[in-house]
Formats: C-alpha cells, structure tokens, sequence
C-alpha cells in the first residue's frame, strides 16, 4: 500500500499557500522611503541659504538675458537717426564783457559849401540802411513833410514811407513827433532863404533788393510839393545781422544818432525781439552777442550770448528775451569767436571793431505795461506806435477832429480798418480816446470804448 502521496500531499499544498501568502505581504522596502525621506529634509537655515543662493545665481543669469537681448535692439534703430546726423556745436566761448568806442576821426556832417538849392544825395551804408544830403528850398517848416522810397520800374512793386515829419528849428534836427521818443530823421544843418539843408539817415524794415531805388521828399500842402533822387542799390553778400521790429512793416524808420545809427525797434512782446542773419559761412556756428549801453563815455556791456547754426543759406533767426531795459543795445554776429570786438582806428582811438556784423537799435518801451484807464472806461490796451483796428461787431465809428463825442466827425470808419496809433490817451465823457493815423493817411480821434454791444471799439492788432 504506498502512503507516500497521502504524506506529501498536506506539505505541498502548505507550501503553496506560504508562497501565495508572502507574495501578497508588504514588502519591507514600503516603509524604508518614508523614514529616508524624512532624514534628507534641510533645515530652517539650511532653506534660507538655498534660497539666498538660487536667488543671486539666478539674478546674475537671468539680468544680463533681458538688458543685452531686448535693449540694444530697440535703440540703434531709433535713437541714431535724430542724434547723429545732426552737427554738433561747439561750447560757447568768453567774450570780452565790456566794449568802447573809438572817439575822434571824419569830418562833420553837413557840408554844403557850393551845392546847387536843390540838391539831394542818397547812398546805402547796407541792405537795409540808406544814407542822404539834402538842400532843398521851398519846403514849408511850419508844415509836415513826409520821405517816400520806392522802385520806379517795379510799378507792382513794395513802397515805404515815413512818418509825418517836422523841421525843428529850435532843436537843429528833424524829426517825428508822434513817436513816443523824439527820434531824430537827421540833423539839421541850416535853413536861410528858404533853402532847408540836413543829413538824415534812414532805416528800411526790409531788406532793399538790387536794381534802382527812388527816394522822394513830398510836401504836397505847399508848393514845394515833390524833389526825388535815384539810386541803385548794389547786391550785398556780406554777412549781415538785423532786430526786426514789430511795427508796420512798410514805415521807414529815422536813426536816433548820427554816430550810432540806432533804429527803432518795437518788441514783438513785452521784451521780445526777433534778429535775422543773412549772408554767413553754410551750415556754420554763429556766436550772437547782445550788449547794452552803460554810461554817457560809450561804454557797452555784455547782456546776452548765444550760439546757433546757419542754414544751408547761410541764414538764422533767433530770439532775445528779458530786454527788461529801454535803451541802446548792439547786436554782434561773429563767425570766429576769435576776432577782436575792438580795433585801434587810423586816428589812433581804440574802440569797437565795426567791420564786424553789427547792428544798432533802441527799444521804445521794454518794461512792463501799466494799464490805466479814463473815469468810466475800461482798462486802456492800446500803445503808443501800435497797430490797431476796430473790432466792434458790426457798427463802424467815428474819426473826430478831437477827443470828444461833441468834436466834428472826420470820417466813418469801418470794422476791420487798421491804424497807427500816433498820440493819446485823452479822457473824455467816460472813455479813452486815441490820436491815430488810418492807412490812407487820414489823422484824426477814435475812442477804445466801449458800450452795452462792443466792449472795445479799437484793439491791438494781432
């Protein structure tokens, strides 16, 4: 009987049931991770040092990525183009602060010795400044005379004229009563037999073009009535600075000295004033000094210096500001900031260097406007010299003969019409009345205003 099988058959199946049952267990290696991942955990410290750590390394990595990657790009292709091709100008340089006048030399004016009784001499001493002789007779000194430039062969062409102007007998000088200064259009030599002789030199606000000019004394109110003389302007290309003035642009304008022609100049604002250039080196730095006179010896002082570049013209424009002081002043343009603002001249007196670019002018007021006003009107805003028109709505006014709304009425004008204003204010029946030239040459009154429909009747031209 084999009992073999029977013995063997209990252990096998144990076997098996063993060997199912620790396949199923857990394995040891499941709980050995949680204990080893516990152990590596840094510390509070050990975390704040990483941390500082990644922090810096990835600053110094990262920083350089963005400025050198994205920067540069945007810049070359923008910021070069309005940079760099512009001309750099160079920094200014000291100037001499304080200027003189050389004294001394050339004859006197008014020399007249064997001229004919009507006799007039015009010449340029630029492009813009005419000088003249005259002896004429027949001129009525009681009576205003006016001096006409204009080119005969252009009969389309610009015609200046200046102010109404006065012999002063007293004074020895002619002159143009209705500025605010009594600036002198020349210097009276003498007057016998009825035979007027005097110098005048005579500033143009524009530049006078080549060809032939003609220069007329008219007196049309008395038999004198009109003496011309022609005279060729020849083209200038000298280098030439000039302070342009706000004023009519067709009024010539007398000088205030005949040894500095000084020419009026209205600020375009309250101590504005534009200066033009013409006639320098191309493309070229020009150095502009502004002096102003100090003292009765002639004595200058350097206000103001800038430095600008001339165009492809050889032209510039620019701007003086803060000319808070009404008079003398020298404007200086200078291509070499190295050439002398004096010179010793051939009489031996030193002074200043008048080959130089230059130009003389004289502000009629610079400072603040005060605004007043009559008993009952409002706040005067007119000036002495200035430009106006009638602003009302649509009613025009009276031109009277003098400042009152019982005087005789000259002429109706129109809104719109301009003038010049050449004397006032008066105060009369609660308004602020203004001695004013029309366009047309008519003189007379108008009142600023104003009423219940037109606050002002006259303003400032724009």
């Amino acid at each position: 009987m084999n009992t073999k099988p029977i013995l063997f058959r209990p252990i096998t199946v144990g076997l098996v049931l063993f060997v199912v049952l620790a396949c199923t267990l857990p394995r040891p290696q499941t709980v050995a991770p949680t204990q080893v991942i516990t152990t590596i955990v840094p510390s509070a410290s050990e975390q704040s040092f990483a941390a500082s750590f990644l922090s810096t390394t990835l600053t110094q990595t990262l920083t350089p990525t963005k400025i050198f990657t994205k920067t540069p790009t945007r810049t070359p292709t923008k910021m070069p183009t309005g940079t760099f091709t512009l001309t750099a100008l160079p920094r200014l340089p000291d100037f001499q602060e304080v200027i003189t006048f050389a004294g001394g030399g050339g004859a006197g004016p008014c020399y007249f010795e064997g001229r004919p009784p009507f006799f007039l001499d015009v010449h340029t001493l630029d492009n813009r400044t005419l000088f003249a002789s005259f002896r004429l007779g027949g001129i009525d000194v009681a009576k205003p005379f006016q001096l006409i430039l204009f080119q005969p062969d252009s009969p389309n062409g610009v015609s200046l004229s200046s102010p109404y102007l006065l012999a002063d007998l007293a004074t020895q000088d002619i002159h143009a009563a209705e500025y605010i200064k009594n600036y002198k259009f020349g210097d009276l030599c003498g007057y016998s037999d009825g035979i007027l002789s005097w110098d005048i030199k005579v500033w143009s606000p524009i530049i006078l073009s080549p060809g032939k000019w003609r220069f007329s004394v008219e007196q049309k109110e008395s038999a004198f009535g009109v003496f011309s003389s022609d005279f060729w302007v020849q083209e200038n290309t000298d280098p030439e600075i000039c302070v342009l003035s706000s004023g009519p642009k067709t009024e010539l304008v007398g000088q205030l000295s005949s040894y500095h022609p000084y020419h009026l100049v209205i600020p375009k604002e309250i101590g504005k004033v534009d200066v033009n250039g013409i006639n320098f080196p191309l493309n070229a730095p020009v150095y502009v000094l502004l002096f102003q006179k100090i003292d009765v010896s002639d004595k200058w002082e350097l206000l103001q210096k800038h430095l600008v570049q001339a165009n492809r013209e050889g032209s510039f424009a620019i701007e003086f500001s803060n000319l808070i002081d009404a008079g003398g002043f020298l404007v200086v343009g200078l291509s070499d900031p190295n050439a002398p603002l004096e010179e010793t001249n051939a009489s031996g007196y030193r002074g200043f260097n008048t080959y130089l670019p230059h130009d003389f002018f004289d502000l009629i007021s610079a400072n603040p406007i005060t605004t007043s006003s009559c008993p009952g009107a409002p706040p005067q805003r007119m000036l002495m010299n200035q430009r106006g028109y009638v602003c009302t709505q649509s009613d025009r006014i009276r031109l009277r003969n003098a400042p009152a709304k019982s005087a005789s009425t000259i002429v109706y004008v129109n809104t719109g019409a301009q003038f010049t204003v050449i004397g006032g204010p008066s105060c009369s029946d609660n308004w602020s009345w203004w001695n004013v030239r029309l366009d047309d040459g008519t003189t007379g009154w108008l009142a600023e205003g104003g009423d219940a429909v037109d606050p002002y009747f006259i303003c400032p031209a724009p």
